[in-house]
């Protein structure tokens, strides 16, 4: 049973936006919650942002600031580099350990694949752990264009979280690139940032138990201990069925979301929303959803803001993870190639140890020879 906290009848949520990605998304969060004309009326909610750049820091919405590795970083940024940003992290463990008490959810947005979000995040996510603090961690993996060693540190940030955590929010910005086209950059990441405020700011006010069919804290806890990926989406139009596609189709969905173990779905709008549209939105997720397992829960939110539209939202869990990337088959057929070449030459195994590089003038010419009419 989840209760709230000790020193107040009000549950309390910490945002935490961890580096330079995850300090621009909590922003977005912050404005968003600004501009929201129905306050929350169960939760107390507290925005920190966690960076080693000073200057984000000064930068930021939110009330609470926590600069890591004031002395290792000196106010700089950590350079790329994610063993800088888990020594950095370390420097404010004491101050992070205390914020995490008397937590009754802690939300962690982190951009992957630099130094401060894929060096601190795996390190914030372990102390979570061992306070038995409930976690929900949305993480933003980085373009595939972006070169296969910022990748290579997402991914390897990624799966630390993922063996310290049941789940993890996953968002690729290359679908965000193939759903948004040919939008400029910035107003594609802002576009993207308010996208990620709104369905969360809508998940937080399913678990504010101020709707009309009750979800609770314990019910989402459910949901994040589904082992596998997850998903926070959620599509708008004036029509009904409209809604629904733009949820399935948004830059924040995937189609993995067939794979699903557990699906809550809500809908904002109006009153007048009829029992037969709720009814023929269930029927069309439990369609879409291969397992047959899988459980469903739904609830309504009225809306004002919305005026005359229609929101449908998605929190799916559970979800099979990605396929291998464009860049790690890439990485794949090199070694691939690599190894057929070893076996057409018949090499020693000393050399076999090493890859051949055919700028290597140590090698003999024939082997480098051999070597370019194979490979090209």
């Amino acid at each position: 049973m989840i209760y709230p906290s000790e020193k107040t009848n009000k549950l309390k949520i910490k945002i935490f936006g961890i580096g330079g990605g995850g300090g621009n998304i909590l922003n977005a969060v912050i404005s968003y919650h600004r501009n929201l004309n129905s306050p929350l009326e169960n939760i107390q909610l507290e925005y920190f942002t966690l960076n080693t750049d000073r200057k984000a820091l000064i930068n930021s919405l939110a009330d609470h600031k926590i600069q890591l590795g004031k002395k290792l970083t000196q106010g700089y940024g950590s350079g790329g580099n994610p063993e800088i940003g888990e020594q950095a992290v370390l420097e404010a463990e004491g101050e992070i350990r205390q914020e995490l008490k008397n937590t009754d959810l802690l939300i962690l947005i982190t951009c992957l694949g630099g130094g401060t979000g894929s060096g601190a995040t795996p390190k914030i996510v372990e102390w979570a752990k061992e306070t038995d603090i409930l976690t929900l961690i949305i993480t933003i993996k980085p373009f595939s264009y972006q070169g296969k060693m910022i990748n290579r540190i997402a991914k390897i940030s990624l799966e630390k979280i993922e063996d310290l955590y049941p789940s993890a929010v996953v968002i690729a910005n290359d679908q965000i690139r193939e759903k948004l086209g040919n939008l400029a950059m910035e107003e594609s990441f802002s576009t993207i940032n308010k996208m990620i405020a709104i369905g969360l700011t809508d998940l937080i006010k399913i678990i504010d138990n101020s709707q009309l069919i009750g979800i609770d804290l314990a019910d989402i806890k459910n949901f994040i201990f589904e082992k596998g990926r997850g998903i926070i989406t959620f599509g708008e139009s004036e029509k009904k069925e409209e809604a629904y596609e733009a949820a399935l189709n948004s830059p924040l969905s995937n189609k993995n979301i067939e794979s699903a173990k557990k699906v809550l779905f809500w809908v904002c709008g109006d009153s007048s929303l009829s029992v037969e549209d709720v009814s023929n939105i269930l029927e069309k997720i439990s369609k879409k959803i291969k397992n047959q397992n899988v459980k469903i829960l739904f609830t309504f939110m009225k809306n004002t803001d919305l005026k005359k539209k229609i929101r449908v939202g998605f929190f799916a869990t559970g979800l099979f993870k990605d396929a291998i990337e464009d860049w790690e088959m890439d990485e794949i057929l090199e070694n691939l190639r690599n190894e057929e070449i070893e076996k057409k030459l018949n090499l020693p195994q000393n050399v076999l140890e090493k890859k051949i590089d055919k700028n290597n003038m140590t090698l003999p010419a024939i082997l480098r020879v051999l070597f370019l009419q194979f490979y090209l």
